[in-house]
């Protein structure tokens, strides 16, 4: 069973849990590899840096792509960037799902930790995240540029 909007988030090692679900790809447009694309939420990661472009509508029927694409970059060393330049549509279980990455990269050794930086958000999601107070989770970052 996938998880809902109003489920417990389930946590791992690193602070996310992916359930099952979804479609997975492998080549995408620019160079990337598509990691989630289910007609209405895309997700491909760009390059082999720890960029996610995120394209369509993050609600519950992709909630469970998402976290496996945020999973899956998640591992590695460095920042995590996410373009979001692309989308139309948002809940708050897929802004939740940034705040968890976020928080689950914070305790990583090295200087400073690891920064969730959100670039070309929608003026809508920002103002959302601001009126949670979501904007002043350290380690989450809202920038202005675009992925590579």
């Amino acid at each position: 069973m996938e998880p809902s909007a109003t489920d417990t988030w389930p946590v791992d090692s690193i602070g996310l849990l992916a359930a099952d679900g979804g479609s997975r790809g492998t080549a995408g447009s620019g160079g990337g590899q598509v990691l989630f694309d289910d007609g209405t939420l895309r997700i491909t990661r760009a390059g082999g840096q720890p960029w996610l472009v995120i394209a369509g509508e993050i609600d519950e029927a992709g909630y469970a792509g998402l976290l496996r694409a945020i999973c899956e970059v998640s591992g590695g060393p460095g920042d995590i960037h996410i373009d979001l330049a692309g989308v139309q549509y948002f809940d708050l279980a897929g802004l939740r799902a940034f705040v968890l990455l976020s928080e689950a990269g914070a305790g990583r050794p090295g200087p400073g930790g690891r920064c969730v930086l959100l670039h070309q958000i929608p003026a809508p999601m920002k103002t959302t995240l601001e009126i949670l107070g979501w904007d002043c989770v350290p380690d989450l970052v809202i920038a202005s540029t675009r992925a590579p």
